[in-house]
């Protein structure tokens, strides 16, 4: 009998858990785009840009950063964030190791809340190199390490890896961007690529 309640207390617990704990994964690719500010009214700029709308201006550069998501009841806690890119000429190699320039940078995400990871700024010319559909490519990747409230419990990671491909232009003139994804470092816990990193407290200025 006891041993039967015991059983029963711990499936009460891992249910709990699972439904509460918090749950970190990517939502979205944040993409802006820059272009020149409007020209003056009253100048001949303005007036094409009035009959032929925004669509001429040419984009000087544009910005790709990760928005993570809590899907849980529960905050997260000694949460560490990261995100890379690199732009190949060739198929990306069956070998590549996913490396990571930047530093880990801590955040915070509460239960159902969002957070926008920090990005990259890239330059317009890459646009038109994707739009070619050639052998260039670009790949984003990044992770997620994270703790949460509950005692006795292992860290838990995320990982992405998309490639980036230009799919057309809008009535805007923006760039339409599709994210298919890689067949690796794609998924959450112990379908990593890599384990979650033990936490290290930040340093302070």
């Amino acid at each position: 009998m006891l041993r039967r309640q015991t059983r029963i207390m711990a499936i009460q617990q891992n249910v709990t858990l699972n439904t509460q704990r918090a749950f970190v994964f990517l939502k979205e690719m944040a993409i802006t785009f820059d272009r020149p500010p409007d020209p003056p009214p009253g100048s001949m700029q303005h007036d094409l840009m009035s009959r032929l709308g925004a669509a001429h201006l040419s984009i000087r550069s544009w910005r790709i950063s990760p928005i993570w998501e809590n899907s849980g009841n529960t905050p997260t806690r000694r949460l560490m964030l990261n995100f890379a890119c690199r732009e190949f000429s060739e198929p990306i190699p069956k070998d590549f190791d996913f490396p990571y320039e930047a530093v880990p940078e801590p955040s915070f995400i509460g239960p159902k809340a969002i957070t926008l990871g920090s990005g990259v700024r890239l330059g317009a010319d890459l646009i038109d190199k994707l739009a070619e559909h050639g052998n260039h490519q670009l790949y984003v990747w990044g992770f997620a390490d994270y703790d949460d409230v509950f005692e006795n419990t292992a860290r838990h990671r995320t990982e992405f890896c998309f490639r980036v491909e230009v799919t057309g232009s809008n009535s805007d003139g923006f760039p339409m961007l599709a994210f298919p994804l890689h067949d690796k470092h794609n998924g959450a816990d112990h379908e990593c690529y890599r384990q979650p990193a033990p936490y290290v407290e930040p340093q302070k200025a």
